[in-house]
Order: structure tokens, then sequence, then C-alpha cells
């Protein structure tokens, strides 16, 4: 049986449902900034470079929709996405509540084709424009289990945003923008199983992602940079057929894009 690395998030089914453990008031009244402007027809275009694989991703605003009760604008892409941002925002809703976006949906970390863990997160704060560097703004944590060759898993996971530098000016290449806000997401997994009533450890509690996106004022998303990477027990990485270690790197650096 074939079993290829992957650690790119994709679109996922709708599995668990989290909340963001930023409990602040919200503030109802919209923000005059915009950092992802949220009009529909709005579209992204970004050239994806990656160790493993490259692509195009084209990211949309699609329409408006109810989740829960609550209205979200949703997002699209063109064709399945190569890169962590647009396949994040694929098929999900995000919404403005006052100086915030708030993400509702679901993605998948497929760290193999046989081994797919879907995360799904309701208003979770994705960024915020007046946070200060190192302010966490959402967290989702969660436990999910399912069995691999005949091994019974238990994933514990925690997704993390966090606020970082705020930048005057920033490039990518020969373009230079301004206004620009750093935030950064980060994708905590541990794996174990249970083996004559031991859990025994495969995958240490570690960062496997770590994604940094750099938001521009009036723009959206205009560069993102991306690490995915693992180290698991040399033994079960023997029993599954995997490398014991992996590390992949992404970009997604936006080419063309049309806002109002």
């Amino acid at each position: 049986m074939k079993k290829t690395i992957y650690l790119l998030f994709a679109l996922g089914i709708f599995t668990v449902s989290c909340s963001s453990d930023d409990d602040s008031a919200a503030t109802t009244t919209p923000s005059e900034n915009d950092y992802l402007p949220l009009t529909a027809g709005n579209y992204w275009v970004y050239d994806v470079p990656g160790s493993v694989e490259s692509g195009r991703d084209s990211l949309y605003v699609a329409n408006d929709t109810v989740i829960a009760g609550s209205a979200y604008t949703k997002f699209k892409s063109r064709d399945l996405a190569f890169g962590f941002f647009t396949g994040a925002l694929a098929n999900n809703g995000v919404k403005k509540e006052g100086n915030k976006l708030l993400l509702t949906g679901s993605a998948s970390v497929n760290f193999t084709e046989e081994f797919p863990i879907n995360i799904g997160v309701t208003d979770l704060v994705i960024f915020k424009e007046d946070a200060s560097a190192n302010d966490a703004l959402g967290s989702v944590t969660g436990t999910l289990q399912q069995t691999y060759d005949g091994y019974p898993l238990t994933f514990t996971y925690t997704l993390t945003t966090t606020a970082k530098e705020d930048l005057p000016n920033y490039s990518v290449g020969t373009d230079v923008y301004t206004d620009v806000k750093r935030v950064e997401t980060k994708l905590n997994l541990k794996i174990e199983t249970t083996l004559q009533g031991f859990a025994i450890p495969i995958l240490p509690a570690q960062d496997i992602v770590v994604s940094s996106q750099y938001y521009a004022k009036g723009i959206g998303v205009v560069h993102v940079d991306t690490t995915l990477q693992y180290t698991i027990s040399e033994l079960f990485a023997a029993q599954f057929g995997i490398p014991a270690t992996r590390t992949e790197t992404q970009k997604e650096i936006l080419d063309t894009y049309s806002v109002e």
C-alpha cells in the first residue's frame, strides 16, 4: 500500500466543532480598516512554490452564507488548493466582527494518504487589527481517534493563531506593500497508541505546521510562508513504511488581485 507523506492543508469533512479561546467581548461595529476585503467577487491569485510540489491558486469571495444562524462570507478556490492559506479558507466562512476576522469551517491535515486528520473550527480569530506583537488571537484544542494498520491511535491537537509584528513596508519580490501585519498560525500534534494497556508515543507533541500570513491593508494576504515538518518514532516509521522525519516548505506569493 502506498504511503505518501504530504502535510499540506486541503478541504476536509466537518467532523468536530470547537470554539476560539478568545472570550473578549466582541465589538459589533465594523472597523473602517480592511485587511481582508470581503466584497463578493474579490479575488487573489497566488504563485505557490514548494519544496515538494508547486502550483497556482485562485481564491475568491463567492457569496454570503449562514452558518448556525450567523452570517459569513464564503470563500472558494477555482481548483483544489495547493497553498496552506487558500486551502484553509476555501469552502469555509469568514466574518468581520469589529476589528477581528473570524473563521468557521474545516480543514484536513493529511499526515499520509491513509492518515487524514479533520479539524473543524467555529469563530477562530485569524486576525485582529489592533493586536500587539505576540498577542494570542485564537486557539482550538481537540482529540480524535482512528485505527491505522491495526493500531488504535489517539490524535491530540492544538491550532493557534498569534499576532506578530507590524511592518510599515514589506517587500515580496519586486512588489512593496505598506501597512502590513503578520499573523503566525501553528498546529501542534501528538499521536499515541495503546499496547497492552500502556500509552505508547508515536509522534511526541510538536509543531507540525508553522505558517506566517502577511496581511496588507486594503488588499488582503500578500504572502504566506509555511513550514511543515515532523519527527516520528523510528519503530513506528518502519512499521508504517513512512520516513521518520520530514520537512516541507511552501510559499504563497500574491500575483494578481481585484478588491473593492
